[in-house]
């Protein structure tokens, strides 16, 4: 039986992944719990998961778990010309030559499935102690990737849970430098130990447009990874970044 979808849903789940990889190729997972969505930038400097409950209210439909590949940015202009509504989706398990079939309303799209030795490219994520932990509105740290984007390609993070100090800054040679500090009102927690780090800002600069700027995101940052968590596009999803 295929999947249903909400369009809106899908359409911000696959804008989302499709800015981190170049040919925007995503790894999906239909499980028995849950639907998982995963991507690598080529550089592998970033990696995305997205997961939605099967008993979300945004998904229905009673098929069995499959696992493919695929191209999500033909799949996304598409369904941007398609409205709102529902999308009733074959995977590629039931059909006979391994065809993705999405159909919103009236239409049909048709992606074929990639082969499966692209599944090299998703990483493990290591098993890693948390150094810092804080949890701001989205739109906070959208500003400081925005402003630090007018100065380089890096932007510096410094923590300092005792005082619930949160600063990104940026400064190239020429001497332009930016300083921007989270107001203690608006960091929801913080924990751990002070940390200060460099990251660059080249795909959180093309992913800071799709999340909404009340969300609440939380970053945990440990010895070998930055990690972005938040609720998005619906309150029982879960979108991570590595």
């Amino acid at each position: 039986m295929p999947l249903l979808l909400d369009a809106s849903t899908l359409e911000d789940i696959l804008s989302t992944g499709a800015a981190i990889h170049e040919k925007s190729e995503c790894h999906v997972a239909v499980e028995t719990d849950e639907i998982r969505l995963r991507a690598q930038a080529e550089d592998r400097t970033i990696y995305f998961e997205y997961s939605l409950p099967r008993s979300s209210p945004h998904v229905s439909g009673d098929t069995d778990p499959d696992s493919f590949w695929m191209k999500i940015d033909r799949i996304n202009r598409f369904l941007r010309a398609t409205g709102d509504g529902e999308v009733r989706i074959t995977l590629p398990s039931e059909t006979p030559d391994r065809t993705l079939i999405f159909e919103p309303e009236q239409l049909t799209y048709q992606a074929p499935s990639l082969i499966t030795e692209y599944g090299h490219r998703l990483p493990d994520v290591p098993v890693s102690d948390i150094a810092t932990t804080f949890s701001i509105r989205h739109s906070e740290f959208a500003q400081a990737i925005t402003a630090a984007n007018f100065i380089g390609s890096e932007v510096q993070l410094q923590i300092n849970p005792e005082t619930s100090r949160i600063e990104f800054a940026a400064a190239d040679p020429g001497g332009d430098d930016f300083t921007y500090v989270v107001q203690p009102e608006q960091v929801k927690q913080i924990h751990d130990s002070a940390t200060r780090l460099t990251i660059p800002i080249d795909i959180l600069r093309d992913l800071k447009q799709n999340i909404p700027p009340t969300t609440l995101v939380t970053i945990r940052i440990t010895p070998h990874y930055v990690q972005y968590t938040t609720t998005f596009p619906t309150a029982d999803s879960t979108l991570t970044l590595y």
